[in-house]
């Protein structure tokens, strides 16, 4: 059973919270492993038929307008946000990013217009570091 920060993040899902709220100047603490893969047939410029990739995603394959706004990320990346207005980040492998602008629910999701035929689940755990006033 996954414990409130620690999610499995389903390629073929939209936004998925992990259950941390993040505050302005909070920072969050990453850790993602795992891979999905998204199989189809016909013609597709991003994924030949059947393509495997895990957080990092496709760094060969960056679009100009991903999900959430953040241009020149890899295709089939794993994006985190730190709020739903949030601009989302790649969270490949582990990391420390600061919340900025309103904060709210850290949430995650598939770098891919359309993952209706991606399948796997990445493993993604954030914990949450309280920004502390001097």
């Amino acid at each position: 059973m996954n414990k409130p920060g620690s999610i499995a993040v389903s390629a073929s899902g939209d936004w998925q919270s992990t259950k941390v709220r993040a505050k302005p100047g909070d920072f969050v603490a990453y850790e993602s492993k795992g891979t999905w893969t998204r199989v189809i047939s016909g013609s597709d410029p991003f994924f030949p038929d059947k393509k495997t990739c895990g957080p990092e995603g496709l760094p060969e394959r960056a679009p100009a307008n991903p999900p959430g706004g953040k241009p020149k990320l890899p295709i089939g990346c794993l994006l985190v946000r730190t709020g739903e207005g949030e601009s989302p980040f790649m969270a490949a492998g582990s990391g420390v990013v600061q919340a900025t602008g309103e904060g709210g629910r850290v949430s995650a999701r598939c770098n891919l217009k359309d993952n209706s035929k991606c399948q796997g689940t990445l493993t993604l755990r954030v914990v949450l570091i309280p920004r502390v006033e001097l």
